[in-house]
């Protein structure tokens, strides 16, 4: 089952300062992506936190900190239990900013 939140003034000032000077800054290192999954022809710019599990070194960024406290105050403030980080992306899409998330709860952030 897949559930949907959106959420407004749960970010730190700390975290609206991470985001417009590093996220949204022109040096934060995107990958090009020419496929959500093969064969779709959606591309993509992504920014890779943390890898899944079975794939080796699962830590993929120097921003996994900053990027994981922000998901957990995401959690907090909707009261979404939150178990384990499985993989975590930024990515963005036709100037969209998402923060993609998949955990072990029943809910798919």
């Amino acid at each position: 089952m897949f559930y949907y939140v959106e959420s407004e003034n749960f970010l730190s000032n700390k975290d609206k300062k991470f985001i417009d000077n590093v996220i949204l800054s022109n040096n934060f290192p995107y990958k090009y992506r020419t496929q959500c999954v093969p064969g779709d022809g959606n591309s993509f710019m992504v920014h890779n936190a943390l890898e899944r599990p079975k794939k080796g070194e699962r830590i993929q960024s120097n921003y996994f900190e900053q990027l994981g406290q922000i998901l957990i105050s995401f959690c907090r403030k909707n009261n979404i239990k939150l178990n384990e980080i499985l993989r975590s992306d930024v990515s963005e899409k036709r100037g969209h900013f998402c923060f993609f998330e998949d955990n072990l709860t029943s809910p798919s952030i």
